[in-house]
């Protein structure tokens, strides 16, 4: 059993980078800016580009303070590029990260203040918009949309990061709610990001970043919400266009896609697709060390080289139907299609307590991952007087499945390169499905032109169906292998109720709500037959209060109230046995973990 469970090491490394982010030294680069009265500059926008092609790697937005920081960046050569409207465009020196600099504070930047001869009113989308409450990246008017996607503008956007697990955070705190046009995605870590990067950058319009989500957003999520907004034509008449773009690094990558888009006054159809192809390379060497308390026992020196083919379509059309100057009806559906093969292998040679090698084992990968997807909506919106109170519906359905089939061979192998023995074959059948229903209604009523309420509901209803059968070599014979298979379903219903109040006076924003969540869950494992059952409901308020103090300067306080309940793969009691020395294991019992912030 021991042997085989070295099996499991190069579906983890090969599938999530697990050590990576470990493994490789990264820096560093502290900064502030100043205008040209050496006062602190708000919101300045910060480029961060590498030294040898001036390709984007990161942005950012000063504080209030003038400071920014950029954090876990790979050990190279860089240089940024510093824009605030009315000050002159700033390019700093070259600066280099290395393991003997790892910390490069650049301390205060001045900028100088532009000479104006005169004024062209222009009609242009700045790429980065700062709002009282959310960050908005105007994907749809910078050149990073050509030939990228989705994953990659969010690397690239002021406080978002991606580790190399593929877990995305905002601010430096992970558990981030992703929505897409303001709907919830049901997915996380790597599925996420394999659905982000099928996404082409063009079929977006924006990407909000929402810090402190008021209570008109679900409570999932510590570290606030990131919206993708996806593009939608209003003009009138047959619009459309199409894009193609090519990358290469260690492997090339293309991107194609089109929209059509046919707009009268009756209704809307719009129709866009999306193709997208790549390679992605796992190459890591780890040294992994063994210990019983303090007593070294041994270690294994391992080579992983795995490469990733991506395959992706994306598919979205739809109709919008007006009635009448005041309501609108709407459907919507999206479909996905995304497919990656994994292979390579992974050589480790296993070190004794004494620092003398032993022996060695070399591991084959071979991986068909087949995911797939189709959301539908129903929308409704009516306008119900020219004072602003408005009405809206919502009723969505998604179906999520993913296909993995795999099949590891490991050889073993003494000194001289002789086979200690066969080899062990371990081949897996894992399929899960995900389907989602979900309903919800809101209220606008304004209270005057710079005040106003809002109220919902809302209704959601998930079942999780994972079946992972695992079949290895026993007897020269594949046998199903009860001890790593595993069936588990998990149901969750959330039932919510919302009221928000946001006004503008004089100075002075301030934004105050009250949001309770009903959540019911069970789930039932049918390989052991254990089984277990959540009810629950929570209050979550959250309030907002910004004054501005001067033309450049505001005060802010928030605080809101939010939830992390437990992914499905946390809550799952079965074993996955990655390596001799590592097991995940999900606990059935974990609850709801809490935050203000």
């Amino acid at each position: 059993m021991k042997r085989i469970r070295i099996l499991f090491l190069l579906f983890a490394l090969s599938t999530s980078g697990l050590i990576q982010a470990q493994q490789q030294p990264s820096g560093t680069i502290r900064l502030s800016v100043a205008d040209s009265l050496s006062q602190p500059v708000d919101a300045a926008f910060v480029q961060l580009l590498r030294a040898r092609d001036s390709s984007l790697v990161q942005t950012g937005l000063t504080e209030a303070d003038g400071k920014l920081e950029f954090t876990a960046l790979p050990l190279q050569t860089y240089f940024m590029v510093i824009t605030h409207l009315g000050n002159r465009t700033l390019h700093t020196r070259p600066i280099e990260l290395s393991e003997s600099t790892m910390l490069a504070d650049l301390g205060t930047l001045q900028l100088q203040t532009t000479m104006l001869k005169e004024v062209v009113v222009e009609a242009k989308t700045p790429f980065i918009e700062k709002l009282s409450d959310r960050l908005v990246v105007n994907v749809g008017s910078s050149s990073l949309n050509a030939g990228s996607n989705t994953l990659e503008v969010l690397q690239h956007s002021p406080g978002v990061k991606v580790d190399g697990n593929d877990n995305i955070s905002l601010k430096g705190k992970q558990n981030v709610m992703v929505m897409i046009d303001g709907k919830t995605t049901m997915m996380s870590g790597t599925d996420l990001a394999n659905y982000l990067r099928g996404l082409s950058a063009g079929s977006v319009d924006k990407i909000e970043l929402i810090t402190n989500p008021s209570a008109k957003y679900d409570a999932s999520g510590n570290a606030g919400i990131i919206n993708i907004r996806l593009k939608k034509d209003k003009r009138s008449g047959t619009n459309g266009s199409v894009s193609a773009g090519f990358g290469q690094g260690v492997f090339s990558r293309t991107a194609e896609g089109f929209n059509i888009n046919h707009r009268t006054d009756k209704f809307n159809v719009f129709l866009s697709y999306n193709y997208s192809y790549r390679k992605a390379l796992n190459d890591l060497t780890l040294y992994r060390q063994f210990y019983a308390g303090s007593a070294f026992n041994g270690a294994y020196s391992q080579h992983n080289y795995i490469v990733i083919p991506y395959s992706s379509h994306n598919v979205r059309t739809g109709l919008d139907f007006f009635l009448n100057d005041k309501t609108t009806l709407g459907l919507a559906v999206t479909g996905m299609s995304n497919r990656f093969s994994p292979y390579g292998q992974n050589t480790s040679a296993v070190i004794d307590s004494l620092q003398r090698s032993q022996s060695s084992f070399n591991t084959i990968n071979h991986t068909q991952d087949n995911h797939y997807n189709v959301a539908i909506n129903l929308n409704a919106r009516h306008l119900i007087d020219t004072a602003g109170r408005e009405l809206s519906a919502d009723l969505d359905y998604a179906h999520y499945v993913n296909q993995s089939n795999q099949d590891f061979t490991t050889n073993y192998y003494a000194l001289d390169n002789t086979l200690l023995r066969s080899p062990d074959i371990l081949s897996g059948n894992l399929r899960g499905m995900l389907d989602i229903y979900s309903v919800k209604a809101d209220y606008t009523h304004p209270l005057s032109k710079e005040a106003k309420l809002e109220a919902g509901i809302k209704s959601s209803y998930v079942k999780a169906d994972n079946d992972l059968k695992y079949y290895s070599l026993q007897n020269n014979e594949m046998q199903y292998d009860t001890s790593k298979s595993n069936h588990f379903i998990y149901t969750e219903n959330i039932n919510a109720a919302y009221t928000n109040f946001s006004g503008n006076f004089n100075k002075t924003k301030v934004q105050a709500g009250l949001r309770i969540e009903q959540t019911i869950a069970s789930g039932n494992q049918l390989s052991t037959g254990q089984k277990f059952t959540l009810d629950y409901a929570q209050l979550f308020p959250s309030l907002a209060f910004n004054r501005r103090i001067t033309a450049n300067q505001e005060l802010g306080i928030t605080l809101s109230r939010r939830i992390d309940r437990p992914t499905y793969g946390q809550l799952n009691p079965f074993r996955f046995y990655l390596d001799p020395s590592t097991i995940k294991e999900g606990n059935p019992y974990l609850l709801a973990q809490y935050t203000y912030g």
